[in-house]
């Protein structure tokens, strides 16, 4: 008989408060992995403190969540030592539980909900999750042997959808590294000269200077930042747009059709991508307009083929700088027109393929990962039965 038990979160942890430790490994938290190592990974772009004394030290075993994106499932039981963001919540386990299967039911999706309903703020990405709210928010617990075998079954199918996903996150990589690999090829014959021989013109985008939300709240006028860069090398439609008055109130730089964006400072510097209409950008933002000896899309595939090479090179302090001096220094391979044309023809096709290859599998991946948070969360609420688990 599997005899469950209610009991608030507040009885499982308690909130540990250590720091001073620095010299410990930097951990994450993801929305679909939980609390993993940060050193490798290049899809976290948040900069760490320049004070890592202040960080909040985590435990094996610890409880870790990100109080801004808790009801997005951005939480886990850690499996190693190491030190988060002080606006990270820590809480170290008091009670006899088994810590997976604890992973597991505090990231289903019943849960999720309820972070949701407790948080607080006006908009969703302002939402806030106090602790004395998550520490009220009641379980319910099967005994431990069942806790076990109910955590050992999930780390085998989830261990499964996620080498799925995996494999084709990977082919999607291996598309865009010959797509890179070809771009280079093709932009790499002609004469050599200095970036700023091929410019019309070069500028920088900025901030308004009134209230971003105010200004970009029912916009016409696209407004990039680095956000909206891409592995693709065209833009897609900005998240925020300036409104009318935004524009009239601010001279904001316009970014012409037909140009190249390049991301030139912050932890995304060296990101390239082609505009195709008028639109505007933050002051992380600079724009290229080619003249008559280059085709626009000629420099966008040269420059988006090198952005790891540009950015390693770029000037350093704590993080890349690519102002414009430097960028106009650039030496870069400049062919005939015609040969320009004919490699602009061949990268274009490429892109289209590998465009819908990365959308396919993306839409696969996505399927992928509903499958599991469903299967996680029809285990924990006892809506799968799965083997060594008694039904009450």
């Amino acid at each position: 008989m599997n005899l469950m038990r209610s009991m608030r979160i507040a009885h499982l942890f308690r909130r540990r408060d250590e720091s001073g430790r620095p010299d410990l490994p930097l951990l994450s938290v993801y929305r679909d992995f939980g609390v993993v190592p940060r050193e490798g990974r290049d899809d976290n772009f948040n900069k760490p403190g320049d004070d890592l004394s202040t960080y909040s030290v985590v435990h094996p075993g610890d409880f870790v969540l990100n109080k801004m994106k808790t009801w997005q499932g951005s939480l886990g039981i850690s499996d190693y030592y190491g030190i988060v963001s002080p606006a990270y919540f820590v809480a170290a386990p008091r009670s006899s539980e088994h810590p997976r299967y604890l992973h597991y039911l505090l990231r289903s999706e019943p849960l999720i909900a309820e972070y949701a309903r407790h948080s607080k703020g006006i908009r969703p990405n302002q939402w806030d999750l106090p602790w004395d709210s998550f520490r009220d928010i009641r379980l319910t617990l099967p005994d431990v042997n069942s806790q076990v075998a109910i955590a050992d079954y999930l780390d085998r199918e989830t261990a499964r959808i996620d080498s799925l996903i995996a494999a084709k996150r990977r082919i999607v990589e291996i598309t865009k590294s010959r797509l890179i690999n070809t771009a280079r090829v093709g932009t790499s014959v002609g004469q050599e000269l200095k970036l700023r021989r091929s410019l019309a013109s070069i500028k920088t985008g900025g901030t308004p200077p009134i209230d971003l939300e105010a200004a970009t709240t029912g916009g016409e006028r696209d407004w990039y930042g680095p956000g909206d860069f891409g592995d693709q090398p065209d833009l897609e439609p900005a998240v925020r747009k300036l409104t009318p008055e935004a524009l009239a109130a601010w001279n904001a730089p316009v970014f012409p059709a037909h140009s190249t964006l390049v991301v030139g400072i912050g932890a995304t510097a060296g990101r390239v991508a082609y505009l195709d209409h008028e639109a505007t950008g933050n002051q992380q933002i600079t724009c290229l307009l080619t003249n008559s000896r280059m085709l626009p899309r000629y420099l966008m595939w040269n420059l988006w083929s090198r952005s790891d090479e540009i950015r390693a090179t770029a000037p350093y302090t704590t993080l890349p700088i690519l102002n414009n001096d430097f960028l106009l220094s650039l030496p870069i391979k400049v062919a005939s027109l015609e040969d320009q044309a004919s490699a602009v023809a061949n990268l274009d096709r490429l892109a289209q393929v590998s465009r819908r290859i990365a959308q396919s599998l993306d839409l696969q991946v996505g399927i992928l990962r509903e499958r599991r948070q469903a299967l996680i969360t029809a285990v924990v609420t006892g809506a799968l039965e799965i083997p060594g688990v008694a039904v009450a």
